[in-house]
């Protein structure tokens, strides 16, 4: 609330996992809401993004999207206040999220949207099948993951490799 505080500001957070058993953090970014969003932090509705680095929770490489194009942007553009800074409660939100992760046996890959609270953390959704938005990169923890599917989908069904 500290960047933007008409909106919850989301964190989400991709985690998979690999092996059918032991999760990972493979993405983690905050969703900001402006003013074009009112309430809500959509970037597709005018809302910003920034990276997390997953080890540290720190806020970092603030972006928009203005005409199909994605704007680097350094402060956000109602407020003033930069988009950086490290977030609050993240060992405590990291260690949870992995831990529900690993409890819902079934689900392999997960979306979390996490809003971060004065003493932790609420879980708004878990989304079982979560989209990249354009605007965010995959780690190379995510490129692997997804190649890891990608390649036994094909021995799956016997595509030979390209």
């Amino acid at each position: 609330s500290k960047i933007y505080s008409a909106s919850v500001n989301t964190v989400r957070m991709i985690v998979f996992k690999k092996d059918g058993i032991n999760p990972e953090i493979g993405n983690a970014y905050i969703r900001i809401g402006s003013k074009k969003t009112g309430t809500v932090d959509n970037v597709s509705a005018g809302g910003l993004v920034a990276t997390i680095d997953i080890e540290t929770g720190r806020i970092y490489n603030g972006r928009s999207i203005d005409n199909n194009k994605i704007e680097p942007i350094r402060c956000h553009p109602d407020t003033g206040t930069k988009l950086e800074g490290i977030l609050p409660n993240w060992d405590i939100i990291k260690t949870n999220v992995l831990n529900i992760a690993r409890e819902l046996k079934q689900i392999e890959y997960f979306g979390f949207d996490v809003a971060i609270t004065e003493n932790g953390f609420k879980l708004p959704e878990i989304n079982r099948s979560p989209d990249y938005p354009k605007i965010e990169n995959y780690t190379s923890l995510t490129n692997d993951y997804m190649l890891h599917k990608v390649k036994n989908r094909r021995m799956r069904y016997g595509i030979p490799e390209e």
